[in-house]
């Protein structure tokens, strides 16, 4: 479980500068609350996105002895790592657009 902990907030940053790269490209955040927090800042959005997730994995490792806490963590592990490759396949669309690939 404490792989998976690491999993998650290793994949958290990736998404999070993933979602800055695409925000810098014109794209927008789909989380309403995430999208209002920007309004303070890229530092602030990534900070606070990281930490939430910090903090909910810690919860969630700490009581991994319950069922429904190690299934959290597993599910999280699952929801991050396909964010992050819908990320990784958009922004190497972006990739091969940017070099003329895609025309």
């Amino acid at each position: 479980m404490v792989f998976a902990y690491a999993a998650v907030v290793v994949l958290c940053i990736l998404d999070a500068v993933l979602t800055l790269d695409l925000l810098g490209r014109g794209g927008e955040e789909a989380n309403p609350v995430m999208r209002a927090l920007l309004s303070s800042g890229h530092e602030t959005f990534f900070a606070v996105k990281v930490l939430i997730t910090v903090i909910g994995g810690a919860i969630l490792l700490r009581l991994r002895a319950l069922p429904v806490a190690r299934a959290g963590l597993v599910i999280t592990v699952v929801g991050y790592g396909l964010l992050t490759g819908y990320h990784a396949y958009g922004r190497s669309l972006h990739a091969a657009a940017d070099i003329g690939l895609g025309s």
